[in-house]
């Protein structure tokens, strides 16, 4: 990963609480897969999230004066909670996936991820790119602490373990060997492994 061009520091008088900076990433993968077969790997973004754990987030839609629709949500980025509208993105299937977000009153402003494969002669090509606007000094620290830089390379490593997982038979991909399942949850979940098991319908 790499960065952008710092910008300036806004007005004078302005100080660092308006620095702005854009933070450039980007990564390639080579799998020995055809395009076809990673495209719903990377197409599955709620199962990435899920992987980076990224928490699941809130969409409101609001009408503005002017009768357009606004998606506005919140959620998570690392520790730092941020607010955002969401944008139209772009999506070509077996081939690109575009997120665009305007973020407000938080450490980012802009942010434009494209995730996109290209077909090679042995398998395919991810090229994962992302440009995002820090803002103030928490844009600033979450930049240089590289807390931005990670987010981007967990996702990397999702798509690497469920590219790698396509391959092996009776597996569900991105499944955990930790037990997920605690509380009442656990509770109803043995009940009901209980009842089946001693139903001769369950079938073993």
């Amino acid at each position: 990963d790499h960065g952008g061009g710092a910008g300036a520091a806004g007005k004078a008088g302005g100080g660092i609480g308006r620095l702005r900076s854009i933070f450039r990433y980007r990564e390639e993968r080579h799998y020995d897969k055809p395009v076809e077969a990673v495209w719903p790997l990377i197409a599955d973004t709620a199962r990435v999230n899920e992987l980076v754990g990224f928490v699941p987030y809130r969409v409101e839609e609001k009408p503005d004066a002017r009768g357009r629709v606004r998606r506005l949500a919140k959620g998570k980025l690392g520790p730092l909670r941020v607010t955002w509208e969401e944008g139209f993105g772009e999506w070509q299937d077996n081939r690109r996936i575009t997120k665009l977000r305007h973020f407000t009153g938080g450490p980012l402003g802009r942010f434009y991820v494209v995730a996109e494969l290209v077909p090679e002669t042995n398998g395919s090509r991810l090229i994962f790119s992302a440009e995002i606007e820090c803002v103030g000094v928490l844009g600033f620290l979450a930049r240089y602490s590289g807390i931005i830089g990670a987010e981007g390379r967990k996702r990397i490593r999702a798509v690497d373990r469920l590219v790698g997982e396509s391959d092996m038979p009776d597996r569900m991909l991105g499944e955990s060997s930790d037990d997920q399942v605690t509380g009442g949850a656990r509770r109803r979940l043995d009940e009901l492994a209980a009842l089946l098991a001693h139903d001769p319908a369950s079938h073993g």
